[in-house]
């Protein structure tokens, strides 16, 4: 039985992508990908609610992973998430961007978001970023 992942899926419709990260733990020989990203809420008088995000992949392996000709300077925005059971319990994950020249497919075990306790509010669409923050 597929685990859901609506929730998730939901609040990573259009938040912008900001970078990535892999961790590699050599003892039990697995690897993580986490995405760097700034979800967006509401948008009220003129102020755009932002919080920063990291989506985890557990223990994940990297099918696909390109950025070609960067003609949108780094301004990608994730607009859905394609999720396919495997047969050995993991899932595939397809990251279906706005451009059609970044790609990311990978398999993993799970997937979840990790979300900021702090909502920041703003008149553009950018938060200055302490990433590391996330993971305490």
């Amino acid at each position: 039985m597929m685990k859901s992942f609506d929730a998730d899926i939901s609040i990573l419709h259009d938040a912008r992508v900001f970078g990535f990260l892999f961790d590699n733990n050599r003892e039990k020989f697995k690897s993580d990908f986490y995405l760097y990203v700034q979800v967006f809420g509401e948008f009220n008088e003129n102020r755009y609610f932002m919080r920063k995000s990291l989506v985890h992949f557990d223990n994940a392996k990297i099918i696909k992973l390109s950025i070609e000709n960067d003609i949108d300077q780094g301004q990608y925005f994730i607009t859905d998430v394609i999720i396919k059971s495997g047969l050995s319990g993991e899932y595939e994950f397809t990251v279906v961007f706005n451009a059609e020249n970044i790609a990311l497919k990978l398999e993993a075990d799970d997937m979840c978001v990790i979300k900021s306790d702090k909502v920041e509010s703003g008149s553009d669409q950018y938060l200055a970023s302490n990433w590391e923050s996330l993971l305490h």
